[in-house]
């Protein structure tokens, strides 16, 4: 029997980070989630911990990309076939310069040295 008081919250970028902390925060308080993240090993290690503090039946981690449609499309699915709705999004997941410069505090990057590439990849995470 699902918990029909209890929201479903998807949240993307749960590996590490803002998402992991939400995530955690929201398990402990009983929200059944949904959790999403293109690093596979994060991932888990957050879902095991709410799990932990939530119980088994009430996290579904999945695994993507959400640049992708695809994948998108997937952690929709995955809430709806394990808890019936979808309450919110916490659309979380994003790069930031460290992802062209890992040390970009002590060498900051000019925004001629961002390839179009680059900045589409920005866009597609972040917006």
């Amino acid at each position: 029997m699902k918990d029909l008081d209890a929201p479903v919250v998807i949240i993307t970028g749960a590996g590490r980070g803002i998402g992991r902390c939400l995530a955690n925060g929201l398990s402990a308080a009983g929200t059944r989630l949904v959790l999403m993240d293109l690093d596979e090993e994060t991932l888990h290690s957050t879902a095991s911990g709410c799990r932990s503090a939530a119980g088994n039946d009430r996290v579904v981690a999945v695994p993507g990309d959400i640049t992708s449609e695809n994948d998108a499309a997937a952690v929709v699915a995955a809430g709806l076939k394990a808890f019936g709705a979808i309450h919110a999004l916490v659309n979380n997941a994003g790069i930031g310069r460290f992802w062209i410069r890992p040390d970009f505090l002590r060498n900051p990057i000019r925004f001629w040295e961002i390839t179009p590439a680059q900045w589409r990849r920005f866009i597609e995470i972040d917006a």
